[in-house]
C-alpha cells in the first residue's frame, strides 16, 4: 500500500507547507520506500519536492508515500507528471490489467519512460479521459489527478473502496487522504459523528452516502 493526501485551497487561500507536511508524515507507515510532494498555483508550473515542507505555498498540493512494488526504481516515483508537466497524479493501489492497457496506448502512439502501472494509469487518463478510463481499470486504486491547464483536480477510487480515499471540507478547503487520521491531524476539521451515517454503516455496511 501507499499513502496519498492533498489540499485544494479555497478562493483567496493557499496550502500551508506545514499542513501538507503533517499529512505526509501521518501516512509514513503506509509507504516507507519514498516520499514526494508537488504544488501548483494558477499561472505557474507545477513544483515538485521530495520533502513536503520545502514546497512553496500553493493553491493545490499533493503528498505521496511510496511502497515500491512495480518498477521499484526511480521510474515509479510520485507525484508523477506527464512529460509536458500538465498532468500530475498521486495514486495508491495496483492496476492489474496495466500491461494490456499499456499495449493499447503504445499502439496509439503513446510512449513510456518506466515500467510502472502508475504511468500507464496517468497516460490512460490523459489519452482517453477520466470517464472512458475508469470503467476499463481492473484493480484496486485511489488517485488524485491534477490538470494544470484546466485548473481541475479529479479524485477517484475503485468501485468497492478497497483502496480508501477519504475527504472533507474545511472552511473553503478540500482535504483528502488515504486515512481519516491524517485529515484529523489538521486544525479546523470537524470531528462530529453523523448519527445517520454511523447507523447506515453499522446496519447496512454502507460507506457511500450521496
Amino acid at each position: 500500500m501507499c499513502g496519498i493526501a492533498g489540499i485544494i485551497a479555497g478562493t483567496g487561500r493557499s496550502v500551508s507547507q506545514d499542513e501538507l507536511a503533517a499529512l505526509s508524515e501521518s501516512l509514513m507507515h503506509r509507504g516507507p520506500d519514498g516520499a514526494g510532494a508537488c504544488g501548483w498555483t494558477a499561472g505557474h508550473p507545477v513544483t515538485h519536492s521530495q520533502v513536503a515542507s520545502r514546497l512553496p505555498n500553493s493553491q493545490v498540493a499533493f503528498a505521496h508515500r511510496r511502497l515500491a512494488i512495480i518498477d521499484t526504481g526511480s521510474g515509479g516515483h510520485q507525484p508523477m507528471a506527464t512529460p509536458d508537466g500538465r498532468h500530475v497524479i498521486v495514486t495508491n493501489g495496483e492496476i492489474y490489467n496495466y500491461v494490456e492497457l499499456r499495449r493499447e496506448l503504445e499502439a496509439a502512439g503513446v510512449s513510456f519512460r518506466s515500467q510502472s502501472d502508475t504511468e500507464v494509469l496517468l497516460q490512460a487518463l490523459v489519452h482517453w479521459g477520466v470517464a472512458r478510463t475508469l470503467p476499463r481499470l481492473v484493480g484496486m486504486f485511489a488517485f488524485a489527478l491534477l490538470d494544470a491547464e484546466r485548473g481541475r483536480v479529479t479524485l477517484a477510487r475503485d468501485p468497492f473502496g478497497i483502496k480508501p480515499l477519504v475527504w472533507t471540507m474545511r472552511g473553503g478547503d478540500l482535504v483528502f487522504a488515504s486515512e481519516p487520521n491524517a485529515i484529523l491531524r489538521l486544525s479546523g476539521v470537524a470531528r462530529d459523528v453523523d448519527p445517520q451515517a454511523l447507523y447506515d454503516y453499522l446496519r447496512f455496511g454502507l460507506t457511500d452516502r450521496g
